[in-house]
């Protein structure tokens, strides 16, 4: 079993990085996944509940296509967004290649404790390989390895979609300063 873990700040308040989420798999720097929306309700306690399907194309390792071919992989869901406590929560499972290995990540959007203009994130993924030896090492790290590798373009892509909001709700007019 691996795991692995990841922390940034945004420097954008919880309200604007939340809402720029639900753009992420749809901007063209994550063009190897997409996200549809299974279903969003308002629970009881006034938090909004999101499912998603993850569609994902990428290459898996060479000993992995060996045994399944070449494969789209599918990842399930589920978001909670609560605005009363400023947290928003991800956990997203494999749906796909779970013969081969489990996944399993939480991701937290939380307001800044002392800081309301800033946005902490977390990131914790799990992964539990079932094959032996060698090639459960190689498969675990290569998970692990390939989350460490985007994690980067996915701050990007989150930068790239706030700054556009950002843009949209900011004055451009030059006399305005």
């Amino acid at each position: 079993m691996k795991d692995s873990e990841f922390q940034h700040q945004y420097d954008f308040d919880w309200d604007r990085v939340t809402s720029s989420f639900w753009k992420k798999y749809w901007h063209p720097k994550c063009s190897q996944s997409r996200a549809m929306v299974l279903s969003r309700t308002v629970d009881s306690e006034g938090r909004l509940v999101t499912k998603r399907l993850h569609v994902i194309y990428q290459d898996v390792p060479c000993f992995v296509k060996a045994i399944v071919g070449d494969i789209v992989t599918y990842a399930g869901e589920e978001s909670i967004v609560d605005p009363k406590t400023k947290t928003m929560t991800l956990r997203t499972k494999n749906l796909s290649l779970n013969c081969v290995a489990s996944v399993d990540e939480l991701c937290m959007y939380t307001a800044h404790p002392a800081d309301a203009s800033k946005t902490d994130y977390c990131k914790k993924m799990t992964v539990q390989g079932w094959m032996t030896g060698l090639l459960n090492m190689k498969l675990e790290s290569w998970f692990v390895d390939t989350d460490k590798k985007n994690r980067g373009n996915g701050i990007s892509v989150m930068d790239d979609i706030i700054a556009g909001v950002s843009q949209l709700l900011l004055p451009i007019n030059k006399e305005f300063n």
